[in-house]
Order: structure tokens, then C-alpha cells, then sequence
């Protein structure tokens, strides 16, 4: 029951957290592996609150909840901005003469 209890109150808190920390580590890549850590990582560290979100929202935890609305809420806006800021990125990319 205790370790359940744990699980509850990690995955409670893991969201803003964890989704914090993919983007840090995303900017200590390079190059492509930064671009992709900045796609999937959020949503991976996202994906194990939504799977067990019945169990975490367990007897009416009101905080998982609402700190997964401000998750959602903020990937509404982080999503469509990085990927507008790639596309500018690439078309920047593209149109710089290269060196020989």
C-alpha cells in the first residue's frame, strides 16, 4: 500500500518536472538529436501519466489533474511553435549559399 502511495505522489509530480527536463537535455544535444529530443521527449515523458492517469487520479487527486491540464495546455502552444520554428529553420538552412 506504501509503495503505492509513492508511485501516486511520482507520478503526481513527474509531468511539469520531467517535461522541464526533456526540453534542458534536448538543448545539450547537437544538431538532429536536439530537434528530435525536442518532439518526442515531452510526449514520452507525458505518456506514462497518461497511461496509468486512472490509477494516479485515484480517490480524487485533484492535483494530478489539474497539473496535467497545464501540461496538455502548454503542448496546445508547444507543438504548432516548434515546429514553426523548424520549419523557419530549415528554409533559413536552405537558403544559405554553402561554403566550398
Amino acid at each position: 500500500m506504501e509503495i503505492n502511495n509513492i508511485l501516486i505522489v511520482l507520478g503526481t509530480l513527474w509531468p511539469l518536472p520531467g517535461v522541464c527536463l526533456a526540453i534542458y537535455v534536448a538543448f545539450l544535444l547537437p544538431g538532429r538529436k536536439r530537434w528530435l529530443m525536442l518532439f518526442a521527449g515531452p510526449a514520452l515523458v507525458i505518456l506514462p501519466c497518461v497511461i496509468f492517469a486512472e490509477q494516479l487520479a485515484y480517490n480524487g487527486n485533484m492535483l494530478f489533474v489539474a497539473l496535467m491540464a497545464i501540461v496538455l495546455i502548454f503542448f496546445i502552444f508547444y507543438y504548432p511553435t516548434l515546429i514553426f520554428i523548424g520549419v523557419m529553420y530549415l528554409i533559413k538552412a536552405r537558403n544559405e549559399p554553402r561554403g566550398s
